[in-house]
């Protein structure tokens, strides 16, 4: 009697471990943190936009690549973007963002804000991760931000300048 109670107990508490960790996933507001929807395809740039990550070069020579089938990128900069899928917000939410980055290089991370109507909030973009120096260790970069008046949609921007930087893990999530 007393062995199946504790096969019982253990049994709850896995499944409640399993379960609380699974709902902290569900807490990412990000869609699809594992990257499985990436690329760019400029002839359907606009139709994508809102459900992928799409990576952005600015300043050659830069590179993006899954990392060996993982959930992480590797950034490869020049200067180089990655957007985030879109995610929906309202004005005044306060969020905590946060990526694992490894590497070396400068990395920050910036959001962007859209009203319903597809125009830019004012501010449009706001940077709650400043430039960050990696110098080779994995480590999660963190910050908050609050959405904008008339806000009613986002995406994170991942910025990798000078370096070469996996970034993995990414989120978004409400603030408490």
């Amino acid at each position: 009697m007393m062995k199946r109670l504790l096969l019982i107990s253990a049994a709850f508490v896995v499944s409640l471990s399993l379960s609380l960790n699974a709902q902290e996933g569900k807490d990412n507001l990000i869609p699809d943190p594992a990257f499985k929807k990436f690329g760019y395809d400029p002839t359907k740039h606009r139709e994508v936009w809102k459900e992928r990550w799409i990576p952005h070069q600015i300043k050659t020579p830069s590179e993006w690549k899954l990392d060996g089938g993982k959930a992480a990128v590797e950034l490869k900069g020049g200067e180089t973007f990655l957007h985030s899928p879109r995610y929906a917000v309202k004005p005044g939410q306060k969020f905590s963002i946060a990526v694992t980055a490894e590497g070396k290089g400068t990395l920050s991370v910036q959001c962007l804000w859209w009203t319903a109507e597809g125009d830019m909030a004012q501010p449009h973009r706001t940077i709650p991760i400043e430039p960050v120096e990696l110098k080779g260790d994995s480590q999660r970069v963190e910050g908050t931000d609050t959405a904008p008046e008339g806000a009613s949609e986002a995406y994170i921007r991942i910025v990798v300048q000078d370096g070469t930087i996996t970034v993995s893990q990414p989120e978004v999530k409400l603030a408490k």
